[in-house]
């Protein structure tokens, strides 16, 4: 097709293995969907990031927040371990001003300074405590800046998910390479010696 066996070979094997690692990651995502994995590490994220550990503090009045509850059906039970009706995302716009809304729910921003004075937990206490120096009176960067909090968390979590995909996708790939017997040299051989398999 393009004057040159060895280029046309390389193209097909290439075609080959894109093809079948589009199936393998579509696999990955059917297993994902299926198992609600997304979701776990969301809510999980959420729990060290407002160290609630249990689930029954902070990240219950989250989850039961107008802004978060609306991204899911049901309700949220930190007990429960079937996730599979929370969300696998949450905006870090909704996720800053059910925050704010939890904290301070009346709050003008002279009495948020108060309200997060009151805050019993530590280390949120602490981090909002410095959002708050940095941003002054002005609510506006400190909901920034509890966005800015939320969506360094959610990069560690999408860590999570990748390294568990790409173990999966591993294994689907050696598991599929070797169900249809994915042989390069066999594939190379055939697109060598039929022109028609090269072309096509």
């Amino acid at each position: 097709m393009f004057g040159s066996e060895m280029l046309d070979i390389a193209i097909g094997m290439i075609f080959t293995y894109l093809l079948l690692s589009l199936i393998c990651s579509a696999i990955n995502e059917l297993i994902e969907r299926q198992l609600k994995n997304r979701a776990a590490d969301l809510e999980q994220g959420i729990r060290e990031l407002l160290d609630d550990k249990d689930g029954t503090g902070l990240v219950t009045q989250l989850y039961q927040h107008g802004m978060i509850n609306g991204l899911f059906k049901g309700d949220y039970n930190a007990a429960d371990k079937d996730k599979s009706n929370l969300p696998s995302y949450i905006p870090s716009r909704n996720f800053a001003l059910a925050i704010l809304g939890i904290v301070a729910p009346d709050s003008p921003a002279i009495s948020l300074r108060d309200s997060i004075g009151k805050i019993t937990n530590a280390k949120v206490k602490n981090a909002l405590t410095a959002m708050m120096h940095v941003a002054g009176e002005d609510v506006n960067k400190l909901r920034d800046s509890i966005e800015n909090w939320f969506n360094s968390t959610m990069d560690r979590v999408s860590g999570w998910y990748k390294r568990r995909s790409q173990i999966i996708i591993f294994c689907v790939g050696f598991g599929v390479a070797g169900v249809i017997n994915v042989n390069s040299i066999s594939i190379a051989n055939d697109l060598w010696t039929h022109k028609a398999e090269r072309d096509a």
